[in-house]
């Protein structure tokens, strides 16, 4: 009797347990992602406008690695929707997430998350033009605020996993 009630104890507490580095519910990870998700949807549709739902006024976004034609530091909100606007234009953009890691601090305040990226982006003009179509694969190291109810990015690091960008499927 002994080791079965021990058993039955021993299975309570682990099923119960959470194994999240923080105190934070489930709901809080899935929410961040959430917002990962829609950040990389709303620059994809181009609904620059939109960004303030999951980005901060004072927002930081560092993709300077990727090099001087390609990338730069924007700060603050407007500043991130014009050099969007600038480095997509017309073109197609596509941002394909995975590997995240979500860190929700003790308070459930802010949260650091790891996150690996392929960006593409495709000129229909030129598919042959190595700064015009080309594909990063990039890592994003981001801290994340809750603000107002809503998951929004402070500050994003993006680093250029790559040598160099490629030229995808049209290359010479």
């Amino acid at each position: 009797m002994r080791a079965s009630a021990f058993l039955i104890g021993a299975f309570m507490a682990l099923s119960s347990a959470t194994f999240l580095p923080s105190l934070c519910k489930v709901d809080t990870v899935e929410a961040i992602r959430q917002a990962q998700s829609t950040l990389g949807v709303l620059f994809d549709r181009k609904q620059y406008e939109r960004l303030g739902e999951v980005m901060t006024k004072d927002t930081i976004y560092d993709n300077s690695d990727l090099g001087l034609d390609y990338g730069g530091i924007s700060r603050g909100l407007e500043q991130v929707k014009a050099n969007a606007r600038a480095a997509v234009g017309t073109t197609r953009v596509q941002h394909f997430t995975n590997h995240k890691l979500i860190n929700v601090d003790k308070g459930c305040k802010s949260a650091q998350t790891e996150t690996y990226i392929q960006y593409t982006r495709w000129d229909k003009d030129d598919l042959t033009d190595i700064k015009k179509t080309y594909r990063f694969h990039e890592r994003c190291e981001d801290t994340w605020v809750l603000e107002n109810g809503a998951w929004k990015l402070k500050y994003s690091l993006v680093t250029n996993m790559g040598p160099k960008p490629e030229l995808p499927y049209f290359g010479k």
